[in-house]
């Protein structure tokens, strides 16, 4: 017997809504909600040495900011809200709709990648920034 699963469709204001009380972290994509997975010891080392060595070249250049983890970017192209790793952004952050925690502007955008989330990262993922 098939059984047909119905997918959910979300809005980017269901999302937020659901980010801000998750206990988890997720990605929006274009009415999905995708969950993330968990970091390695090795790949937060990684970004974080990447987050340490571009914060240091930049420390003289008051122009720019190096931002790691916790921040969205949300891409209207794809209807996406995304978690890059690491984020060089200018000084005149464009917030999404006033919200601090996701901007519509980054400069440069780096993804660790790993075994579990490579597909994704070099997929859909990659295809979304191309668009900013």
């Amino acid at each position: 017997m098939q059984v047909q699963v119905q997918q959910h469709y979300y809005t980017p204001e269901d999302y937020l809504a659901i980010e801000e009380d998750a206990e988890y972290r997720s990605e929006y994509h274009d009415g999905e909600i995708l969950a993330m997975a968990g970091g390695t010891f090795n790949h937060n080392r990684i970004a974080g040495n990447i987050f340490a060595a571009l914060n240091f070249s930049l420390k003289d250049q008051k122009a720019y900011d190096v931002a790691m983890g916790d921040v969205k970017v949300w891409i209207p192209d794809t209807q996406s809200f995304l978690y890059p790793d690491v984020m060089v952004t200018a000084e005149q952050l464009q917030y999404y709709e006033n919200r601090k925690d996701t901007i519509t502007n980054p400069l440069v955008i780096i993804e660790v990648l790993s075994k579990s989330t490579q597909d994704y990262d070099r997929g859909d993922k990659f295809r979304s920034y191309r668009t900013l």
